[in-house]
């Protein structure tokens, strides 16, 4: 009878120990004797690549600016890209979680997670990037083909969102030079800015030159350098022409930017790569202000 007991106990036991097993109860004992060595230095980066299930988004380094390669050709949001590289270079590995690849599922690095691929002169850093960690304030990762979870001490902020990864400027006025500007309203009220002997003259179409205010000029103008779009919009089909701003600057250098209006928004054609924009309508007024503002 006792033998039978202790049969039964025995098998209750390693029913208990798979279950716990399972549940990943033995991964909570984490380990911070076995992390990774960690050290990526942000400007020798070249490259780097982002696989969601969404898109692949693949950016480089060009001529000091990052550029977009896929899934489109584009002109990247370096902010965008550089937070995101300082982020990876503040990692800390806090511990080891697991290194049994039927786990990965658990924390998020299976194959089905994002993968960010970092490219250096010498060799690409892998990251398989998981879930959150359970105190929201780390994520658990892979490195490589590494079958081991560690887990950060703090997040890794990551999005698919190809608006955040694109470079919305519009337009970049370099104010201290710009000589002159104009404005040319499709509806009327259009007018010129001239400055001359270091003072701003105001010329409304069809009217006479007279004094502005040479402070207002160039707050209007620092508007425009630079001036930031909210996202992209497939095209300017259903928009109407609303106005062309041109600046001149003492180098020689002409900027000329369309301005088109929607239903919902501002709509405008980014000079440099032709691509189409979106501002808030709400900043009609402070962008394409009345002439008769500038005077003095």
């Amino acid at each position: 009878m006792k033998s039978g007991r202790i049969g039964v106990l025995l098998g209750v036991l390693a029913l208990l120990l798979v279950i716990a097993w399972l549940s990943g109860v033995f991964d909570k004992n984490y380990s911070t004797l076995d992390v990774p060595d960690w050290d990526l230095e942000v400007e020798d980066v070249r490259g780097l690549e982002v696989l969601t299930k969404e898109d692949t988004i693949s950016v480089v380094r060009t001529e000091g600016r990052w550029m977009m390669v896929a899934p489109f050709n584009a002109a990247a949001d370096s902010m965008h890209v550089r937070r995101l590289l300082d982020n990876l270079a503040d990692l800390e590995f806090g511990s080891l979680v697991t290194a049994n690849p039927s786990r990965h599922g658990k924390y998020g690095v299976d194959s089905a997670a994002a993968q960010i691929v970092v490219r250096l002169d010498e060799e690409d850093v892998q990251v398989t990037v998981g879930d959150q960690t359970p105190d929201f304030l780390g994520t658990f990762i892979r490195l490589g083909d590494d079958s081991r979870v560690f887990a950060t001490s703090q997040p890794i902020r990551l999005t698919s969102d190809l608006d955040q990864w694109r470079d919305k400027v519009v337009v970049n006025v370099p104010a201290s030079a710009v000589t002159s500007a104009k404005v040319k309203k499709s509806d009327g009220g259009s007018y010129s800015l001239d400055l001359s002997s270091g003072e701003w003259r105001l010329r409304p179409e069809g009217g006479v030159e007279v004094s502005a205010d040479s402070a207002g000029v160039m707050r209007w103008v620092r508007r425009y350098a630079p001036l930031r779009g909210d996202g992209f919009v497939e095209d300017a089909e259903d928009a109407s022409p609303l106005a062309v701003v041109t600046f001149e600057t003492s180098g020689g250098s002409t900027i000329a930017l369309e301005v088109m209006e929607t239903a919902s928004h501002l709509v405008m054609r980014r000079p440099s790569d032709g691509a189409v924009l979106r501002v808030s309508s709400g900043r009609k007024a402070s962008l394409l202000p009345d002439g008769s503002t500038f005077g003095e």
